[in-house]
């Protein structure tokens, strides 16, 4: 018997047509995953331009709006460093049993309500504070979740999408002090 008359076409147009459902669902999904990058990439931006890169921008402002001390105010940036280097670790627990986007919508507020809060601030405490917590919260919405949001949407080959999401970091660098300034 040959090999063409055990195959019967009627046998094969299924299975054709469930590869050609198959990879259109693989392209929709990489798509969906170039969103999350772009998402990633603007989050990045944004979180590090305003908690990291405008620091000098808030110092300025705090010594010379706000009649806090130089030594008070630059302070401030270093608490947030300690905290975010914290917050980071306890982002990375925090994953293990937590999904990631609740954990980035709670960075991304925490986040904005401490940098509402470091313009806010009357006293040092209050001022320290705001800046501690924007660290903390800044760990959840950044590098680690990001990162591994992002690789989890592209597993085969992760460095070209993570390239470009971290790439965010410095565009925020670039992009948000000048505004911050404005």
């Amino acid at each position: 018997m040959s090999e063409s008359t055990l195959t019967r076409p009627h046998d094969e147009a299924p299975v054709e047509a469930s590869l050609g459902l198959q990879r259109r669902e693989e392209a929709a999904s990489e798509r969906y995953g170039w969103v999350i990058v772009g998402l990633a990439f603007a989050i990045l931006a944004i979180t590090c331009g305003l908690t990291f890169y405008a620091m000098s921008a808030y110092i300025d402002s705090l010594v010379e709006e706000s009649g806090f001390s130089l030594a008070v105010a630059s302070a401030g940036p270093t608490m947030s460093a300690i905290l975010g280097g914290l917050g980071g670790l306890s982002v990375a627990r925090m994953m293990r049993s937590m999904p990631i986007r609740p954990l980035l919508l709670i960075g991304a507020v925490g986040s904005g309500a401490a940098i509402a809060g470091i313009g806010a601030a009357q006293t040092t405490w209050q001022l320290w504070l705001a800046f501690a917590a924007s660290g903390w919260f800044t760990a959840m919405a950044s590098g680690i979740p990001l990162s591994a949001l992002v690789a989890r949407w592209f597993p085969a080959a992760p460095a070209k999408p993570l390239t470009l999401a971290m790439t965010g970091l410095a565009f925020g660098g670039a992009v948000v002090p000048p505004g911050v300034l404005a």
